[in-house]
């Protein structure tokens, strides 16, 4: 992974909100591709246009840190979603299962109880090479293999989610969103229904209304 920058942390100052990246720096090759990927993917979404978020990056040790600092991050009132970035690959004791697993289901707890949409891009895999794949790499050079960053999907989540919410606080459904689900489930299920609605003008509406920009308040109902 690129070393980190002079500042742990990276935040636009002009948003109000923000989504946080939190990277894991171990098995850094991995993980840093997947953080390339998060990163691409919110600069790219028009979500994170639409409701004017920041973006911020953290760097903690391993996988297991992850849950503490995200932790941390939700309590923050400026925080709107979170991206964890980690990699467990299998080892010779199953300590590679109970750490993945401690750690998902402490993050699906925190996204329960907190409602702060948490994109999870820990990858747990058998191998090295598996572990380079779902980070959109190739073993031979390091070289970008196209689809298959999970850091890339693990970000989309978070900001769909987000979206989501935005819609549900506003009483408003928000079915341009299937324009960015479509990476998700079954794509075309999301293509047959999306030909039904009058996507277009209801994506120029949410882009340009202004309330959009706001992500809900946690704790709305």
């Amino acid at each position: 992974m690129a070393s980190a920058p002079a500042s742990n942390k990276q935040r636009s100052k002009a948003a109000e909100r923000s989504v946080v990246i939190i990277t894991s720096v171990y098995n850094a090759t991995v993980t840093g591709a997947l953080e390339r990927g998060a990163i691409e993917a919110f600069e790219a979404s028009p979500i994170a246009s639409a409701l004017g978020l920041g973006l911020e990056r953290y760097y903690v040790p391993g996988s297991f840190e992850l849950v503490a600092t995200a932790a941390m991050a939700a309590s923050e009132e400026r925080v709107a979603a979170i991206v964890v970035l980690g990699c467990i690959v299998k080892g010779e004791t199953n300590h590679d299962a109970v750490l993945g697993q401690a750690v998902t289901q402490q993050l699906a707890s925190l996204c329960a109880s907190t409602g702060v949409p948490i994109g999870l891009g820990v990858l747990t895999v058998n191998t090295q090479e598996q572990a380079l794949a779902r980070a959109g790499l190739a073993r031979a050079g390091l070289a970008r293999a196209g689809p298959g960053n999970k850091g890339t999907e693990a970000m989309k989540a978070a900001l769909g989610t987000l979206v989501v919410q935005v819609g549900i606080t506003r009483g408003e459904s928000a079915d341009w969103m299937l324009d960015e689900m479509e990476h998700v489930g079954a794509p075309d299920k999301f293509k047959a229904r999306k030909a039904k609605l009058p996507n277009a003008k209801a994506k120029s509406k949410a882009k340009s209304d202004p309330a959009m920009r706001h992500p809900p308040r946690r704790g709305t109902p």
